[in-house]
């Protein structure tokens, strides 16, 4: 029995039951292992920490032809859009559960090839959600962590102070830590007026707190949390916010001056405290990002509504999810090989206890804990958004006929599909054939 005879129809099952059968072309599937490198001082070679494999994904050019082949794919755009997993039997690779993934393309060549349909389809191979939710709602049980990472975190904060030499050093840290905050997040608060002026205030005041260490380290460690937190809740877009705070962790984790090596003194001890309190602080403001909606707006006749979803589009939604779980990622990475390097260096040249650098993972845990709640969650609403299609025009069409046909709306849909498609210029008036746009069902 050769390859050839293993080779098997291309069918999927919706997760309602409709099965349907494709045509299929050259096929492939990525793999991703969630692994891990760890380089440690005066060891040669490189541990890897394997955590397993990440679902598999399947890209499909997959079409439907024959006479009735709209009709046919008409009934599969539908079973496309059904919430939850479907069964995928690949012609090669097996069976699946499986969500179709991401941006779903369909093309009908009407003129150059008719009769058929073109789908560019990913298949992501899924499991049941295992995340833990509480029998609280997730946004409470989300909150409840974030307060516990603020009060361990700044309790447990490792700061050495005994000579002028230290002292110096970590005024210096904590102030370069306050201007990439600021620097970081500046644009983002100033999204929302009031979150705005909250921002600037708790600035200049931990910026006269770390020049005469009233309250001493402590203080310092709260304000730093709070600022770094704060434009978690201004109305800005999910996807600035997440940037934002991206772009903080990576000027702490990142770049030479960032990397510790053994045998430095506490100064560096100091200054890796400042780095990983805020890089571990902008982590957990990107996750505070998903579930804080920004502040209510109030109209010129003084109506106030509500402020808009965090997230209307799966796309955007999953997005989120990976660019949380490589954030993460990247800072448990640099804190863990940092820490090692740093205890190797300075525990045995001082007092046991002085700069105990040594994590005793309370804080961890209220990371990883709000972590893996915001994932399920995020999940679960994923399933449940708004799925992004994408449709190459036929013809030349106006604004308000693409609106009218894909949304059956006019007015409320306008600021969206401009957005969403990134119309401007004579687009706004004319959309000319051939013209790839997304819309969302």
């Amino acid at each position: 029995m050769s390859w050839e005879d293993r080779i098997t129809e291309m069918v999927y099952t919706s997760p309602s039951g409709k099965e349907f059968t494709g045509i299929f072309e050259d096929v492939s599937k990525k793999i991703v292992k969630k692994t891990t490198a760890f380089d440690f001082p005066d060891v040669d070679g490189t541990f890897v920490q394997d955590l397993g494999k990440k679902g598999r994904r399947y890209p499909m050019r997959w079409i439907f032809s024959g006479k009735d082949y709209d009709k046919a794919a008409d009934k599969f755009d539908d079973a496309l859009e059904e919430k939850g997993p479907g069964i995928l039997q690949h012609p090669l690779y097996g069976t699946f559960d499986v969500v179709p993934f991401g941006e779903i393309s369909r093309t009908d060549n009407l003129v150059t090839a008719a009769n058929q349909a073109v789908y560019d389809i990913t298949f992501y191979e899924t499991i049941e959600i295992i995340f833990p939710i509480s029998e609280l709602s997730a946004e409470n049980s989300m909150l409840d962590g974030l307060a516990k990472f603020t009060e361990n975190s700044a309790s447990l904060w490792d700061i050495v102070l005994s000579t002028a030499q230290e002292v110096t050093g970590f005024i210096a840290a904590a102030k370069s830590g306050l201007r990439k905050i600021k620097k970081a997040m500046a644009k983002v608060a100033a999204t929302t007026a009031a979150i705005d002026r909250a921002f600037n205030d708790l600035a200049t005041i931990a910026e006269q707190t770390i020049e005469t260490l009233v309250g001493g380290p402590l203080l310092i460690a709260f304000q730093l949390i709070q600022l770094t937190r704060l434009p978690s809740q201004t109305a800005a877009s999910i996807q600035a916010k997440l940037d934002a705070y991206r772009n903080l962790a990576d000027s702490l984790i990142n770049g030479p001056s960032n990397q510790f090596e053994p045998g430095l003194d506490s100064q560096a001890g100091n200054a890796f405290s400042v780095n990983n309190l805020i890089a571990s602080s902008s982590v957990l403001a990107s996750i505070e990002s998903t579930i804080s909606p920004g502040p209510p707006t109030v109209t010129e006749d003084g109506v106030t509504q509500p402020a808009a979803p965090i997230f209307t589009t799966r796309t955007e939604t999953i997005t989120a999810i990976d660019s949380l779980d490589e954030s993460l990622t990247e800072f448990i990475d640099w804190s863990d090989t940092n820490r090692v390097a740093l205890v190797e260096g300075v525990l045995p040249t001082r007092e046991p206890g002085t700069n105990d650098l040594i994590d005793t993972g309370e804080s961890y845990q209220n990371l990883n804990d709000v972590f893996s709640i915001s994932q399920g969650r995020l999940t679960q609403i994923a399933f449940t958004a708004l799925q992004e299609r994408t449709v190459i025009l036929d013809r030349d069409r106006t604004f308000i006929d693409f609106a009218a046909e894909f949304y059956g709306q006019l007015d409320e849909q306008y600021d969206f599909i401009i957005q969403s498609c990134n119309l401007s210029g004579i687009e706004l008036f004319e959309i000319k054939k051939g013209r790839s746009m997304v819309y969302y069902v």
